[in-house]
């Protein structure tokens, strides 16, 4: 039925046919209403860890084909991947790691020759707050991001050593 009332018109369905459903509920995604138990009562509730950066990367490969560089491909499922880690330290600089689902979207925008800057421009850096000047959570990603869109040779770039240190300078 489309509604609970009695002479609601009920929709059809193929024998072997079945919905599929998805929420994020956790801290992180709580709106200003509650889910009503009845409905979740509906529902088998399957809970799944994020992806790790090979399965992210796997992921990716799978999806885009040779349409995506290796490369960009490697750079964006790193960048998700000190993210989150960074996320799962104690006294984390960030509250939120980038979604799976980001990184897809940060892929396609590859595919479409979007440079790494660009895409954490446009869909990474509008997600952290820039309150706090220096010490924001943009900022944070910005230096961690930074890594990945230096301009010359490879030796010019931060090692993970320099990104590290980068946690007792103010930018």
């Amino acid at each position: 039925r489309l509604d609970e009332k009695e002479n609601s018109p009920v929709i059809d369905v193929a024998d072997g046919v079945s919905f599929i459903s998805t929420a994020n509920i956790g801290f992180e995604y709580t709106a200003a209403r509650m889910l009503d138990r009845a409905l979740v009562d509906r529902f088998s509730i399957i809970e799944m860890d994020t992806l790790d950066k090979d399965q992210e990367m796997k992921l990716l490969s799978l999806k885009f084909g040779s349409k995506l560089d290796p490369k960009v491909n490697e750079a964006l499922c790193d960048i998700s991947f000190k993210i989150r880690m960074e996320c799962e330290r104690e006294n984390s600089k960030l509250s939120s790691i980038l979604s799976t689902r980001t990184l897809i979207e940060a892929a396609e925008m590859s595919i479409d020759d979007f440079s790494i800057d660009e895409i954490a421009e446009l869909i990474f850096y509008p997600q952290y707050s820039d309150d706090g000047g220096t010490d924001s959570e943009r900022i944070y990603v910005r230096q961690l991001v930074q890594k990945y869109i230096q301009k010359g040779n490879k030796e010019d770039l931060f090692t993970d050593d320099d990104f590290r240190s980068l946690d007792n300078y103010d930018v």
